[in-house]
């Protein structure tokens, strides 16, 4: 029986990532409207639900939320369309950020997906509903980190986090608000420097990713049982 499976990505870089773990690691066919002369077209993918890849007479589809507080919004509308009821299995992909209070980050973003998930199961109580939690399904961080991770430049990647950051950090002028992203763009930049923000990076550098990296390979496990991908 074919099914139609919806990932629910938080931004840019989580469609991005799933994009090419689709089409590179399990050598999946993109939908027709997905690319353009062989390359990848973000805008392309507007709608509330939007054709992504074909998998055998599976059908997977994909939404870009573009930040997680417009997660609410976005299950409210897909509640209340006629779509949902075609759907037969939802995959989350949303970062865990960073702790506030007493509340991980991972813990936060857990939370918030368990309270749509409830909404959904009343509009279609046959739904399947799972999730990864950027970078690892249990730790702080978002998908930049585990791009960090599975960098091959792993030198250059620790010479930034430790001693550039952090002297950047004493500077007076400075003001990062976000060291993950601030130390990816500035580890990109060594590698590509015209792709710097991390959905660009891997459209264009996928290459340099370690794909055999222990995190990487969780990631690209996760989708391989959630999709019934055979060896």
């Amino acid at each position: 029986m074919s099914k139609n499976i919806l990932f629910i990505c938080e931004g840019e870089t989580e469609v991005c990532l799933v994009y090419k773990v689709l089409k590179k690691e399990f050598n999946l066919i993109p939908d027709k409207n997905v690319e353009e002369k062989g390359n990848f077209i973000l805008k392309n993918l507007s709608k509330m639900i939007n054709d992504f890849f074909i998998k055998d007479t599976d059908k997977i589809k994909v939404y870009n939320l573009k930040g997680e507080d417009k997660l609410n919004d976005y299950i409210d509308e897909l509640s209340y369309s006629r779509e949902i009821q075609d759907i037969n299995k939802i995959i989350f992909l949303m970062d865990a950020d960073y702790k506030k209070g007493l509340e991980s980050g991972y813990e936060r973003t857990k939370k918030a997906i368990d309270k749509v998930k409830e909404q959904l199961l009343k509009e279609n109580n046959a739904l399947e509903i799972t999730e990864f939690i950027f970078p690892n399904n249990k730790e702080e961080g978002m998908s930049e980190t585990l791009i960090l991770n599975s960098i091959k430049c792993q030198n250059i990647v620790t010479y930034i986090r430790d001693e550039v950051i952090e002297k950047i950090k004493a500077m007076e002028e400075s003001n990062i608000k976000n060291e993950t992203k601030s130390t990816f763009m500035m580890v990109a930049a060594t590698q590509n420097p015209l792709r710097g923000y991390a959905h660009h990076f891997i459209i264009d550098c996928y290459k340099k990713i370690d794909v055999t990296n222990k995190e990487f390979l969780k990631f690209i496990k996760f989708l391989k049982i959630e999709l019934e991908i055979d060896d």
